[in-house]
């Protein structure tokens, strides 16, 4: 049982300290993060798109696996070496196509929606 609130954000952390670090800084240095919302991002993968919840959740398979050990995954050690290095785009979307775009990355594996917001809307760098 956890002790306190913050002990996933050590889980993720350790996790990372296990993780190849080259892929890791690649992932960061991709700039495939888009943030939505304070806390909440889509990483545009090879395989699909996975939506990022800052320090506590990513859709990818990896990280559902990682529930029954310690969770983590390569995705939310990558969104922190972006954030350092300033390695996303942000994009400025209206609730409902933010709505859509969470639920297209999770029952579609690929959003449409930021796909085309991405194109006709340039988003701003960091």
């Amino acid at each position: 049982m956890r002790e306190k609130l913050g002990d996933i954000e050590v889980d993720i952390a350790e996790h990372a300290s296990r993780q190849d670090k080259r892929r890791i800084l690649a992932i960061a240095l991709s700039s495939r993060f888009i943030k939505l919302g304070d806390k909440l991002w889509i990483y545009i993968g090879h395989k699909g798109d996975y939506v990022v919840i800052e320090k506590l959740y990513c859709s990818c398979s990896n990280f559902t696996r990682s529930l029954t050990r310690k969770p983590g995954c390569p995705h939310l050690a990558a969104l922190e070496e972006a954030k350092k290095h300033g390695k996303y785009r942000k994009l400025e979307a209206n609730p409902r196509d933010v709505e859509q775009i969470i639920w297209e990355s999770l029952n579609t594996k690929l959003s449409t929606t930021l796909r085309k917001l991405l194109k006709t809307t340039p988003p701003t760098s960091q």
